[in-house]
């Protein structure tokens, strides 16, 4: 009876058994672990735990008072209250781990590239840290790429982030995928392999893509909620250096963005700058190429208000740049169903739960948003491979993606766009 009381508690707050997709593993995972929702259950249990012990004693054996179970004696706690104690110590033990592993664990070996013309590279800006200086970005911006050879197999060597924008033409789309919080590095290049193989599932365009992973300093803090609050600050000097980036791009270039979590905030963050928004006391001053054609962007589980693409709203300039934007939800995403308690603002909800509220506001710019519907897919997790597994809607996601790449944005002044109010 405990145990099913127990599980009735936990199970609300995201604890599910894992169905591993190569059904050899079978443990029990915390879900959720990414941004907001694991680190508040972690740490509730932490805190709480006597409490609920005691809530379990008292209920197993009435004959226990609180002043007797308090007593240092343990010989008076019955078989209830040691079956308590121990599966609490569990909960605090598992969510430790599963904060120690950081966003996601590897389930399986790394996917290796294909040799298929396509380019794939990794831009790296975690030793510039939050600096939003155009000299810092153009020193200290890592480049690698992936080699492959037949004798050596696939190798990251070394490049110059400036061979992708002397190469950049509407001949080979670019793809640029921002992974979200708590990836240490090396694990930033394996989540982007996956979403690169999530692509080729879904039918590869007819022509080669270049394939970039923007790796940004999202390596785990200790404490979860210090990390969320850190990284929460982090992310408008992260979208501010993604949008000098995308501003280095020749007018013709065709590019698209896929963020997951936090990357799709750092990512909705850059259009809004490339738009003529500012982010606090960050803003674009000077455009390199203000005449780029519009960006396609796809966002799973969107780690930000849902109110914030409406006018007047934070990220209100990011739908000018936009071709088309697909919007991927989760209702039963622990992060974000715990979204409102972590950002200090009330009852709002995430972008990636509820999709963009009062779409209504956007007036004719509610047209480029769709909506892409994973909760009977992935239920009640937040990890990266549980939504990358939902194999139909990922590569309904691709083909809307790439569809829109066929057709691709027409290059104008921002002006010439769709206007919303700041």
């Amino acid at each position: 009876m405990h145990v099913e009381k127990m599980l009735r508690f936990l199970r609300p707050h995201g604890v599910t058994p894992l169905r591993s997709p190569c059904e050899r593993c079978r443990r029990w995972r915390i879900i959720g672990n990414d941004l907001f929702g694991l680190c508040f259950v972690a740490e509730a249990i932490a805190v709480a735990g006597p409490l609920l012990v005691v809530r379990c004693v008292m209920a197993g054996n009435s004959r226990v008072s609180l002043p007797t179970f308090m007593s240092p004696s343990p010989t008076r706690l019955s078989r209830s209250a040691h079956f308590s104690l121990a599966l609490t110590f569990l909960c605090c033990t598992v969510a430790t781990i599963q904060e120690s592993y950081g966003s996601d664990v590897p389930l399986f070996a790394a996917p290796q590239p294909t040799c298929s013309g396509d380019e794939i590279f990794l831009l790296s800006t975690r030793e510039i840290g939050a600096d939003c200086n155009d000299n810092a970005l153009r020193r200290k911006l890592r480049c690698e790429r992936v080699s492959a050879s037949p004798d050596k197999g696939f190798q990251w060597l070394p490049a110059d982030w400036r061979e992708l924008l002397a190469d950049s033409s509407e001949e080979r789309p670019t793809i640029i995928y921002i992974h979200g919080n708590r990836v240490s590095p090396g694990e930033d290049k394996l989540q982007g392999l996956r979403v690169y193989h999530s692509l080729l599932s879904a039918g590869r365009p007819d022509r080669p893509v270049r394939f970039l992973i923007w790796s940004w300093p999202s390596t785990p803090i200790r404490r979860p909620i210090k990390d969320y609050k850190v990284k929460a600050d982090l992310t408008r000097p992260v979208a501010w250096q993604l949008a000098w980036f995308l501003d280095q791009f020749p007018a013709q270039a065709d590019v698209s963005l896929v963020g997951y979590s936090y990357g799709a905030r750092v990512a909705s963050g850059s259009m809004h700058l490339l738009g003529g928004g500012s982010l606090g006391r960050l803003k674009l001053d000077h455009r390199s190429h203000p005449q780029q054609r519009t960006i396609r962007a796809a966002f799973l589980a969107a780690a930000f208000d849902a109110n914030w693409l409406q006018p007047g709203h934070f990220h209100s300039r990011m739908l000018s740049q936009i071709d088309h934007l697909i919007v991927a939800t989760n209702s039963l995403d622990p992060a974000m169903r715990f979204y409102h308690l972590s950002n200090g603002r009330g009852h709002v909800d995430a972008l990636g739960k509820a999709g963009v509220a009062q779409p209504r506001s956007l007036g004719p710019a509610v047209r480029q948003i769709e909506p892409l519907d994973f909760t009977s897919e992935v239920g009640r997790s937040h990890l990266l491979v549980d939504y990358l597994a939902a194999s139909q809607k990922m590569q309904q996601l691709w083909r809307q993606l790439l569809a829109t790449a066929a057709t691709g944005g027409t290059p104008g002044l921002p002006s010439e766009r769709l206007s919303l109010a700041d």
